[in-house]
């Protein structure tokens, strides 16, 4: 017997098949083992809606030649709370005699707690559109990524995504000057210190739109932003140093 220990992965390993146990025919094309050591080693950005529809990059540690037999990429976000298929005993029972017990998509009571998304591999890093979730636990939020390479088999080493599902409840105070400068507090559930935060201002006939960074309150676990001057919203940015400094 040979040391698996000798073989460079990934490595390629030829079929034949026989109906009667003496006679083999070869197949044509040959199957690839990837190692167990590629795993998704960062998520940007870390957070996005329950509603779904951004786009996640997904950094992975993966070597050339693996990565150039991706073709059916699978992205799976499972809450954090459950305990990850991969290792259980069902998963075990349900690939044969393997010693690598991960996820297998195809068994679909072992897939119940994943909500899995499309993938493509580009310049060292996976690009996925995040899904909808339904029936979620909003005490719960945070969520396991994982990539089965090969469309069935989840790699076992996810990464943490947030959703969120953000309800505005108040803005306090609800109204200010032209010359804008208002500390406003915006109150709701679901909002938390993400690393991305901005409120967009747009009056009501839809010609002024702007975008200004909001600050986390801890206390009042809400955001804080500062009203811009109201010409700034049709895009004026000839503002003072002062104007600026307040946005």
């Amino acid at each position: 017997m040979g040391d698996e220990s000798s073989l460079n992965l990934p490595c390629d390993c030829y079929l034949s098949v026989t109906l009667d146990g003496v006679n083999f025919s070869d197949c044509e094309e040959t199957f690839k083992i990837y190692s167990n050591e590629i795993f998704l080693t960062a998520v940007n950005p870390k957070c996005g809606s329950v509603v779904g529809g951004s786009q996640v990059t997904l950094s992975i540690e993966i070597d050339p030649v693996t990565a150039s037999c991706l073709q059916n990429l699978k992205i799976g976000f499972q809450p954090k709370g459950k305990k990850l298929q991969s290792d259980s005993s069902k998963a075990k029972q349900s690939i044969g005699d393997q010693t690598n017990s991960r996820l297998n998509l195809a068994h679909k009571e072992e897939n119940e707690a994943w909500t899995c998304a499309e993938g493509f591999y580009e310049n060292g890093s996976i690009i996925a559109t995040v899904p909808h979730i339904q029936n979620y636990d909003p005490e719960n939020m945070t969520y396991s990524v994982d990539v089965a390479l090969n469309g069935q088999q989840f790699t076992g080493k996810p990464v943490n995504f947030r959703y969120y599902d953000v309800s505005i409840d108040k803005v306090e105070p609800d109204f200010g000057p032209q010359v804008g400068g208002t500390n406003i507090f915006i109150c709701g559930s679901g909002l938390y210190d993400a690393p991305i935060k901005k409120v967009r201002f747009v009056t009501a006939d839809k010609t002024g739109n702007r975008e200004v960074i909001a600050e986390w309150e801890r206390t009042k676990r809400a955001l804080k932003v500062i009203v811009p001057p109201f010409q700034w919203l049709f895009g004026d940015d000839e503002l003072s140093e002062e104007e600026k400094a307040r946005i």
